[in-house]
């Protein structure tokens, strides 16, 4: 987290930065007995990490919200002590598009005036899916009027092979990993001057 800071007061004028909400690798901020009797968290040896996607698309009780609510809440908080002025919301393995938390997402992002957040990946041509994933856009639209997302949001590949994204007069977030695994995208996607064909702009550019 801290690198991050400091490439937030570097680079701030230039990107924008988002709360990255993390519930399912490394470790918490708070230690919650509740998660941990529940099994979203692990303790070993003192050390308490989060058990990854153990809470994906189940039904989380009152209890079980309020205790990641409170997770969460210290993660945006965090960023805000360190004086970074978060663009957006998005999340580590996209927890925040987990139906049974739009609820709990929409209304963090009022409490603390957050009024962008990254959408549900929707990259596929019309279909079953695309209408699904285009609810929970209407949705979290729905729970908190003031939220703005892009048309479109996917990895850099799946734009690269879809002509139907490309020709759209439309907002298109494309999501690229540095290195890791995803070093070939990444190498295909730096031999290239995307702002030739497209028009680049940051969260902080889109109208609120």
């Amino acid at each position: 987290m801290w690198g991050g800071v400091e490439l937030y007061k570097k680079y701030s004028g230039s990107i924008s930065f988002g709360c990255h909400l993390n519930l399912t690798e490394g470790s918490p901020l708070l230690k919650s007995q509740l998660l941990l009797d529940k099994g979203y968290l692990v303790e070993k040896d003192g050390k308490v990490t989060l058990n990854g996607k153990q809470f994906w698309n189940k039904y989380l009780s009152k209890d079980m919200r309020r205790e990641i609510r409170k997770e969460l809440q210290a993660q945006i908080e965090c960023l805000l002590d360190n004086d970074v002025k978060i663009s957006h919301l998005d999340s580590h393995h996209h927890i925040h598009t987990n139906y049974f938390m739009m609820g709990l997402i929409a209304d963090l992002a009022k409490k603390y005036g957050i009024q962008r957040i990254r959408r549900v990946r929707n990259y596929m041509p019309q279909s079953v899916s695309f209408v699904a994933r285009q609810a929970w856009a209407t949705g979290m639209r729905w729970l908190n009027r003031e939220l703005k997302m892009t048309d479109y949001f996917c990895e850099y590949s799946e734009f690269d092979a879809n002509p139907h994204l490309k020709g759209n007069d439309c907002l298109i977030e494309v999501e690229c990993h540095p290195g890791g695994n995803y070093i070939e995208e990444e190498k295909v996607l730096m031999a290239k001057d995307l702002s030739r064909e497209f028009k680049l702009i940051t969260y902080n550019d889109m109208a609120v």
